[in-house]
This record gives C-alpha cells, structure tokens and sequence, in this order.
C-alpha cells in the first residue's frame, strides 16, 4: 500500500540563479581581503535544506513539486506596480546594491518571480485540498518587502502572497506567523490596516534599523483603522531560545486563534533564530524547532481543518539551518524527531515573563483591554448546527456535537428536531476575564511560571494559559487544583469576580436584549444548558433601538438568516449578510440596524454557561457569594 505524503514540498531550481555576488557577510565587500566569501543569503543554504529533506529521515513523508513563475498581475495584489516595474528595470539595468545588505543581480529578475510563484503554487496545493501541508522551499526570503521597498534580501513578499490567495479562494480570515529571528515588518506593511488577515512576528527586539524599514517590531505596532488589533508583534530578548517561542506560541498565537477563528494559516519559517546563524544567535535548537512544527500542527488541526502553508524565510547557517527544517518539518508531521548534533547552548529565559504580561495587558488577546470589541466571526461550514422546528419560527442553533445528547424545544409547539453535521464544532466555552486576571495575579504574586502552576495543579500549560486570559471557564474540579497550587481558597479567586457570579450563578434571572415582535425560545442541549432564541423581524430601518444596549456577561451570538443588518459594537460597524453570524460579551454596548431598504430577519442566541461550571465551596467565602446573588436577584 502506498503512504500517503502529507507535505507537499515546492522547490524551483531557478531560484538559485538569484546573484548575490560576493559580500563582507551581508555588506559590500572588504578592499583588504584579497578574497571575499559569498553574501550570506546565497544559494548553498537552500540547496543543503533540499538535500536533506530529500535524503534524509523525513524523505518517505514528503513530495516534491514544482514551483512556478508569478505574473506582475499576480505579484500586484500586494506590491505597488510601480515598484514591481523598478526592480525588473533595475536588473536590465544590471542589478546593483538596493540597500546596504540587498543585492540585486542582472539575471534576478526570473528568479524572483520564481520564489513568489513559488509560494503562489504552495498555496494552491493546500487550498485545492491535493494535500495538508505546503512549503515553498525558495530565496531570496520575502518577508521584508513591503508593499514599495526592498528590505533585508527581500524583493517580493511570498508570505503576504499566499495570504492574500487563500482569502482569493474564499478563506474569511487568514493568520499568518512568522518565526524568522527578524521583525516581519514587510507583511506587517502590506496588512497593515486591514482586519481579515492576523499577521504575528516573533523576533529578536532589533527595533528599526533605517529607511527601509522604518517598523520597530514592537508592542505599540497593532494595526490602523480596521487593521487596528490585528498585528501582534511579539519582540523576544535576545537568547530566548526555545522556552521563549514555544512559550509565544502557547501564550500569545494559540489564545489570538481561539479569537480570531482563522480559515488558513499561512508560516513564514525562518531558521535565523538558531544559536548557530550569523545573523540570528537566538538559540532555538532543533527540539524547539519540532516544537514550533508540532504546535502549527496542532493550530491547523483545531482551526483550519489541518491545512497550512509554510513559506521558506531565512536561516543562514548552511550546516545547522538544514537541520532546523528538518526538525521543523518533523514537528509539522508528527515524525520522530532527529536528534541535535550540535546545540548546546542554554536559554536566556530573564525578562520573559514580564514580555509576556505586557502583551497581555496591551494587547486584544481574551482577557485583555479591547479584546470584547473583537467579536469573533464564524462560518456555518465549520459548525454543528440544530434546527429546532417550532410554528412560529425555526431556530439553528451553534453547538457541540456530542456522542448522545437531545435537543427539545421548549416553547410548547415544537414540530420536531432536525440536526445537520456542518463541520467540527468549536471546543470553547464561554469565558471569564475577572477570574482569569486574579488566577495571574495570585501566580506573579507567587512568582510562579505558568508551568510551574499548571504542573503543581495538574492541569495543562495551554488550558491555564487560557484560563488566564479569559478564554475558558473551569469546571469545579479544575478550579479546586488551581486554588491548591496557589494556596488560597477557590472562593478566594472569584471574590472580585461579580461579573463571574452573575454569568454563571444568575444565568436563569440574566435580562435579555428585547427585540419587537420577537419569538422567544429556548432550546435544551444537555449537558450544554438552556440557550435562549430569539428570532426577529426587522423592516427598513428597523432597530433594536435608538440606544445602545449593554447587559450581563454572557456570549451573543448574532446569526443573519434573512436580508442585511449592520451590528453596531461599541462604536464600531459589522455588516452582516444572510447566513452571516458573529459572536461578541453582551456587557459591550451593541445595537442592530436594518439599513437596507428591504425586511431582514436574524436569530439572537443568548449562551449562558453550563450550570455544573458554577463555583462552589464550602469555606465562609461561599456565604458571601450567596449574599452576591441574592443582590443581584
């Protein structure tokens, strides 16, 4: 029986003939040296990655493609054209010096197209389904070429390239990481005010480094206009080594994920960061490596039906960097992983966790300020969705899809149940900021490391790092172990947590949002509770009102089933088509506006928790969260 490959491996073997000519490393070459060696970014490195994916232990699970060449029409969709005419006249002029480490050969203009056409093919073979997995092995790197300059080797952006494919072929939100020990500032540029494509950058904090790029990687660079929120820069002390990815990568890419639900993820996998590149000292290993593989893996599997698109970036190490493909690649599969003939060099871990809080508190991650304005899209091809079928109106309902459990209709006039696998469901719960923020708090007060705790109270590093960042509510049990570790009671962590007591201990008294004329149903998924429906009508410049609503602390969801709403958030407008649905806290204030001249009808799903999630204890703190309740009645 034949193995299926599930890499599909795209190499154009043009891309080597992209001159770079001889260097001082990177720079113009020496006058004293009587020979100088070849720049850094040339041809070796790429050419010893492709002999050990092809000969080495991870050969049997990869196929090789070809690659292409990109058109200018093509290339257009991310870079001014303008500036795509400048570096083909450029070469005919006979290449030269672009910037002061960017050399351009007289022959490199086909190479070029080659490398985006490249990463253009990779992402095809992923988005027509012919396989899981692509990576683009080309050069010259791409991600730092911004929509009009050249920048650090790169003239084309491969990466923004095949984002923008995917989102052609029909993806609603692309996420896109860059691992490359250097600031992804090109993409950033290209994205940059836009919010259905997630660009995250781990690097080295290395700031500006001059006109061709201005961008300095760090916090305060989040995006503009609608794109505002929708760049996570992530800029590691230098020698964070492997704990300080994988720890990005648990804290900060996995919970923005969970938020932003993506369609695609598009990688841009450099091996720059290792301890062993010229131009990176990073200390990543080949174990840190398998990790980042194995964790894009994991992303893929819970978000993106297991798809992703990896495009080759920098590694100028022309022995170590081969090897930390292949680990990567390893990780990216689930193979066994090689073991390192080289690294030695320890983490540089000092400042890590104060990154890690500051971009917690700062950015729009679960939890964070801004984050209940992000509200989070979804499709219908990637739910579970009930029909519950009623005389007065028919409901779909999002929900988990479990080994056995009934939907029942409770409005009295229920025709039947009608149910319709659409894909795998979401496995979030609705989550709780407050008691989130004072799990941390107990921890940095403790001076405990998220793995520290999440191995003392026997829970995973992933679900502690989403507990904190408001993502996840835990089960009683859960929070007993985690008040155990910290050495306080568990009522002791929801103390300040009202809006925690309400959501949960209150659910049944929670006002709803009141629609005209609406019907009101509720739909029984046990063991997920009661949702509350209802489905209304709106005519031409119909609302839910004249001012915004704001109430309790549980999940809304908004799903369009007929004609054009606009969803008002805080501020901000969503416009919703038929089969449209978003998801947003209903403490944020919110509103819905029919502004087209036609009827629109939607369902307004009101989530509660699960009534088994609420908090429980039998120490004095208990009676006072009674008392809450009984204030809240």
């Amino acid at each position: 029986m034949t193995r299926q490959r599930p890499l599909a491996l795209h190499f154009d073997a043009r891309v080597l003939d992209h001159d770079t000519g001889s260097a001082l490393h990177e720079t113009t070459p020496s006058p004293w040296f009587s020979v100088n060696e070849p720049h850094t970014e040339g041809r070796l490195r790429i050419e010893r990655m492709h002999d050990l994916l092809s000969r080495g232990p991870a050969a049997d699970a990869i196929r090789f493609a070809p690659g292409r060449l990109a058109s200018e029409e093509e290339l257009a969709r991310v870079h001014d054209a303008e500036y795509i005419a400048e570096v083909r006249r450029a070469t005919e002029r006979g290449g030269g010096w672009v910037t002061g480490t960017t050399r351009l050969g007289a022959d490199s203009y086909v190479p070029l197209l080659a490398a985006a056409g490249t990463a253009l093919a990779a992402a095809e073979t992923v988005l027509s389904g012919a396989a899981p997995f692509a990576y683009a092995l080309t050069r010259p790197p791409g991600h730092h070429a911004q929509r009009a300059q050249a920048d650090g080797y790169c003239f084309f952006n491969g990466v923004a390239l095949a984002a923008d494919a995917a989102r052609q072929a029909g993806a609603d939100r692309v996420l896109v990481i860059d691992w490359d020990v250097h600031h992804g500032n090109g993409t950033q540029d290209i994205f940059y005010e836009r919010d259905d494509v997630l660009t995250v950058s781990l690097h080295m904090d290395h700031g500006a480094w001059g006109a061709s790029h201005p961008q300095t990687g760090r916090l305060e660079e989040r995006g503009a206009g609608p794109g505002a929120g929708f760049n996570q820069n992530v800029p590691l002390p230098l020698g964070a080594g492997n704990a300080g990815y994988l720890r990005a990568f648990d804290e900060v890419i996995a919970p923005l994920a969970e938020r932003f639900q993506p369609d695609m993820i598009v990688c841009a996998s450099g091996q720059d960061a290792s301890a062993y590149d010229p131009n990176g000292r990073h200390n990543v290993s080949m174990p840190g490596f398998y990790g980042i593989g194995a964790r894009v893996r994991e992303l893929a599997e819970r978000h993106t039906d297991g798809r992703a698109i990896l495009v080759q970036e920098g590694g100028y190490n022309p022995s170590y960097a081969p090897y930390c493909l292949l680990a990567t690649v390893e990780g990216l599969l689930g193979l066994d992983a090689t073991p390192d003939p080289l690294a030695y060099v320890p983490d540089q871990t000092l400042g890590l966790d104060d990154l890690f809080a500051e971009i917690r508190d700062l950015s729009a991650l679960p939890g964070g300020p801004g984050a209940a304005a992000w509200p989070r899209r979804f499709r219908r091809t990637r739910l579970w969705w009930v029909t519950a079928a009623c005389a007065e109106a028919e409901a779909d309902v999002r929900c988990e899809k479990n080994t056995e459990h009934t939907v029942q209709c409770s409005c009295g006039s229920g025709r039947g149940i009608k149910e319709e696998p659409m894909g795998a469901a979401p496995r979030d719960t609705p989550g709780n900021d407050a008691l989130g923020r004072r799990v941390a708090s107990f921890r940095q007060l403790r001076g405990m490391s998220l793995r520290t705790l999440a191995a003392a109270a026997g829970v995973s590093s992933s679900f502690l790092s989403q507990l904190e960042n408001g993502h996840t509510n835990a089960s009683v049990a859960s929070l007993r172990k985690v008040a155990a570790a910290l050495g306080v009671a568990p009522a002791q962590l929801l103390d300040d947590s009202a809006a925690h007591t309400r959501g949960v201990l209150r659910a049944a008294d929670r006002p709803t949002l009141p629609l005209a004329g609406a019907q009101k149903h509720v739909v029984a998924l046990p063991p997920l509770g009661n949702l509350e429906i209802y489905a209304g009508r709106f005519p031409p410049g119909g609302s839910t009102g004249a001012e915004a609503y704001t109430h309790g602390n549980s999940q809304e969801f908004i799903v369009v089933t007929e004609g054009r709403v606009v969803l008002e958030l805080d501020g901000t407008r969503y416009e919703l088509d038929t089969d449209d649905s978003i998801e947003f806290l209903s403490s944020v204030p919110h509103r819905v506006v029919n502004e087209s001249d036609t009827p629109a009808a939607i369902l307004w799903i009101n989530s509660p928790p699960t009534p088994d999630e609420a908090p429980h204890s039998s120490t004095p703190d208990d009676t006072r969260t009674t008392q809450q309740r009984r204030n809240l009645a």
